[in-house]
């Protein structure tokens, strides 16, 4: 339990470190499988603590009973010293099976933490490489387009050729900045992605203004 136990610390560390220095990991649905295993675990580990600890109470007070019956017995000649002893260590058992309670509802809790974060973290990756991949499809057909004008360009002459140049450099000039918002998006820590996320839509949007209005020229 102790080693669980400081695996678990040390994995919530990592958790607070990642989302100081901003060097996160992408969580999978094993890691999610296994931070609800982990709970699963902690939540068994609990109620068989709480199950030890009634059967040790439990003992504790048969035994305290029992010197308090002894010393009720007519032909006692002791002191009631041996009563107040179990009485005293009753106490003890009760204290300590509780500490060893609340220790596991702890880990438990700590279990179920780490598993929500996960889940939570997933989602948001989730939803912040969906966006990414509209984002760099758009970039893509930006590529394709300039290649294409760059070729038609190769034909031209004259004020021709210097017109498609000009809408090259412009369409160039919208593409290389959805290249600079979509970088800055994935290098946002994950808490922080969808503050990006206009930036990238507004640069979406240009860029492919610009590629209509080439094609109509």
């Amino acid at each position: 339990m102790t080693t669980k136990f400081t695996t678990m610390v040390l994995a919530l560390f990592g958790l607070a470190l990642i989302s100081a220095t901003g060097c996160e990991r992408n969580y999978t649905q094993e890691d999610l499988a296994d931070a609800r295993d982990e709970v699963a675990e902690e939540q068994q580990e609990t109620r068989e603590a709480q199950a030890d600890a009634q059967r040790e109470v439990r003992e504790e007070q048969r035994e305290t009973a029992e010197a308090r019956h002894e010393v009720m017995r007519p032909n006692f000649d002791g002191d009631q010293t041996a009563v107040l002893e179990e009485e005293q260590e009753t106490q003890e058992v009760k204290q300590e099976a509780n500490e060893a309670v609340r220790e596991e509802q702890k880990e438990t809790l700590q279990a179920q933490q780490e598993a929500e974060q996960i889940q939570a973290k997933m989602q948001a990756q989730q939803a912040r490489d969906a966006y990414l991949k509209q984002a760099n499809d758009q970039l893509a057909a930006g590529e394709e387009r300039i290649e294409q004008m760059k070729q038609e360009a190769e034909s031209l002459e004259g004020a021709e050729k210097e017109q498609a140049e000009t809408q090259i450099a412009e369409l160039q000039e919208r593409h290389d900045r959805l290249q600079d918002n979509i970088d800055a998006l994935e290098s946002a820590e994950l808490q922080n992605w969808q503050q990006h996320k206009q930036d990238v839509a507004s640069a979406v949007k240009d860029l492919q203004q610009e590629i209509d209005e080439s094609k109509s020229n």
